[in-house]
C-alpha cells in the first residue's frame, strides 16, 4: 500500500477525525418568520348594525363595541335611543329598567361613565322619548354630575319624565353631592306628587323656585 493508505490507516486507528467545516450562517430573511397581518379596527357603525341585526352576531358585536370606547358612543348615539319596549306611560307603576330594553340601551349602560357626558347631552334633546331613555340610562349609571341635569328634568313638559326623575333621584341619594340638591326639593317634591294624584296637575312654579334654590 502507498503512503496514503498507510496514513489514512493510521488515522482510523488513532481515532483521528478530519476538521469539519464550521456551518454557514442562516439566511435571516429565510429563518425569521412571516409578518403577522395587520388587523383593521372594526368600524363601529357596522357594529352598531350587526347589533341590531341580534343573534350571534349581535352578541360579538355588543362585546366588541364595549372596548372602543368614544367611537362606539358616537355610533350609538347615532341610533339613541332606538328600538325599545319601555313603555313610558307604565312609569308611575315601576320605573323601567334601560339595559333590560333594546339593544342600543343596553350597549349604552355597558359603556359605564363614559357614556354620561353624551347621556347629559341627550336629556336636553327636544324629543320626549330621547330625553326620557337618556333619563332611565342615568338611573343606571349613575355620576353625581348627572344630578342638576335629572332634577331639571323635575319641572320637564312631559309627564312620564317628570315621574320618571323623582325616582332616578332617589338612586342618586347615596352620593355626597345629593346632600347639596335634595332637601330644597324634598318638600317641592312630596307637594308636586299630591298635586298630581289630587288634581292631575303639576306646579312647576314651585319646583323651579326649588331648582334655584339648590344651586
Amino acid at each position: 500500500p502507498g503512503p496514503r493508505a498507510a496514513a489514512l490507516r493510521a488515522a482510523v486507528l488513532t481515532g483521528e477525525r478530519r476538521p469539519t467545516q464550521a456551518p454557514r450562517p442562516s439566511d435571516p430573511r429565510r429563518s425569521a418568520p412571516p409578518p403577522a397581518p395587520v388587523r383593521e379596527a372594526p368600524d363601529p357603525a357596522q357594529l352598531v348594525a350587526s347589533l341590531l341585526a341580534g343573534g350571534p352576531a349581535g352578541d360579538e358585536a355588543a362585546l366588541a363595541l364595549r372596548g372602543l370606547g368614544e367611537p362606539a358612543l358616537a355610533a350609538l348615539f347615532q341610533q339613541f335611543p332606538g328600538a325599545h319596549g319601555v313603555i313610558r306611560a307604565d312609569v308611575s307603576a315601576r320605573l323601567p329598567v334601560a339595559s333590560e330594553h333594546g339593544p342600543i340601551l343596553r350597549a349604552v349602560v355597558a359603556q359605564g361613565v363614559v357614556a354620561v357626558p353624551r347621556l347629559l347631552a341627550a336629556v336636553s334633546d327636544p324629543e320626549p322619548d330621547r330625553r326620557f331613555c337618556a333619563l332611565l340610562c342615568l338611573g343606571e349609571v349613575v355620576h353625581p354630575s348627572a344630578i342638576p341635569h335629572i332634577a331639571a328634568l323635575l319641572t320637564d313638559a312631559d309627564y312620564p319624565t317628570r315621574m320618571a326623575a323623582i325616582e332616578v333621584l332617589r338612586r342618586y341619594r347615596a352620593l355626597p353631592e345629593f346632600a347639596a340638591v335634595w332637601p330644597p326639593l324634598r318638600a317641592a317634591i312630596a307637594l308636586c306628587v299630591a298635586a298630581v294624584l289630587g288634581f292631575g296637575l303639576w306646579p312647576a312654579p314651585l319646583l323651579d323656585d326649588s331648582l334655584r334654590a339648590a344651586h
